[in-house]
């Protein structure tokens, strides 16, 4: 969801007036309004990551994802740790230079929404 908003550049569901709305399209299975909204995104670099392989282990991709807004300039780095996690990486840079970091670790088999939230907070 923090993702999506970054890209969209709105809240997640705000088609909906109120919790029951977003209730009944999330058990529904209706997808969010903004999904429609998410192209391509022009200024995506991806770029293969190779780690040693005389230690064994494999090749992994890293996606890097950059947009400005206001003068902030936003920047997600997420790379595939194995295939039971994901190393994200989330850089906010504002007109001022201050630049704010938030590193963690999604869990692909455990985590959820909840978790990753509260982990982000």
């Amino acid at each position: 969801m923090c993702m999506l908003e970054l890209v969209t550049l709105e809240y997640p569901y705000n088609e909906c007036k109120n919790h029951g709305q977003i209730y009944k399209k999330v058990i529904s299975g209706v997808k969010l309004a903004s999904l429609s909204k998410v192209q391509e995104p022009k200024t995506m670099n991806k770029q293969a990551v190779y780690t040693d392989s005389t230690a064994g282990n494999p090749h992994y991709e890293v996606l890097e994802f950059q947009r400005m807004h206001q003068d902030h300039i936003f920047r997600v780095k997420g790379q595939k740790n194995d295939d039971t996690s994901i190393s994200l990486t989330l850089l906010i840079a504002d007109p001022n230079r201050q630049v704010r970091t938030i590193n963690f670790t999604l869990y692909l088999d455990t985590d959820t929404a909840l978790s990753v939230s509260g982990e982000m907070v």
